[in-house]
């Protein structure tokens, strides 16, 4: 017998599996993102069938022929409903994340400081007080691109302050970028993660345990340029290993 159960979501359609006892449960879609309920749809039960002969059973195969091909239709009739539907609750307001801490997306990093970039990354600390973060990292394409803006840090104090600052970068960011995603307990219950802006220039803000608060600000199709360069590098050291161990065996 098998241990998940499958269901589709009820926005993009996507096969989603998962454990039998999460029935009834609502969880991001690993597809579009859009929450999603988790149910066993009903068995299809094939209609009985009865030894017929000549004209009497084609009629019958007609009619089974026609009621599958009106079910089909009723169907996707009933997607396309549960997608319009769905729209209206991705907010209209989102406006694109481009610049933080003094720092641009797509923006080159100045040449005076590529001799601090390591793997891509170059780390600094902010002159001037950005509360709560202090700590923050800039990630490259090859080329200098700004492809991610980040920060870390804690709130102030534990406790009531820091929930105030909590609430207050969030209602921020939503007012600036429009707020697009809220996944609560992500991380196995480890973080409350909220996505602002537009998908392809976005902010994300990851609350974790003891309160530890990330800030990332991310140009999509500057980040898919990076993640090619390096499967490219991934690739070229992996044949330049096999090309050494060739020549050695």
């Amino acid at each position: 017998m098998s241990s998940e159960a499958k269901c589709n979501c009820q926005h993009c359609n996507a096969h989603i599996a998962f454990p039998p006892e999460m029935v009834g449960q609502s969880i991001a879609c690993p597809h579009c993102q859009l929450e999603t309920l988790l149910f066993i749809p009903p068995a299809v039960t094939p209609p009985k069938q009865h030894p017929r002969t000549g004209k009497s059973a084609s009629r019958v195969w007609l009619v089974v022929v026609v009621a599958i091909l009106f079910a089909c239709f009723m169907g996707a009739l009933f997607l396309r409903g549960s997608r319009k539907q769905a729209k209206p609750s991705t907010p209209a307001n989102l406006r694109p994340a481009v610049e933080a801490f003094g720092w641009k997306l797509g923006d080159r990093l100045p040449e005076r400081l590529k001799s601090e970039v390591h793997d891509g990354h170059y780390s600094f600390r902010l002159e001037k007080e950005t509360p709560p973060f202090n700590e923050c990292e800039l990630r490259m394409t090859d080329d200098g691109r700004i492809y991610s803006i980040g920060g870390t840090g804690y709130p102030p104090d534990y406790g009531q302050d820091s929930d105030t600052c909590k609430n207050a970068l969030i209602s921020l960011l939503s007012e600036k970028y429009g707020l697009r995603l809220h996944r609560p307990d992500a991380l196995d219950g480890k973080s409350d993660v909220y996505e602002f802006g537009t998908e392809d220039q976005s902010v994300r803000l990851e609350v974790f345990e003891r309160n530890l608060l990330t800030l990332e600000y991310c140009d999509k199709g500057l980040r898919s340029v990076s993640y090619d360069e390096q499967e490219a590098k991934r690739k070229k050291d992996e044949d330049d290993t096999k090309a050494a161990l060739k020549k050695g065996l």
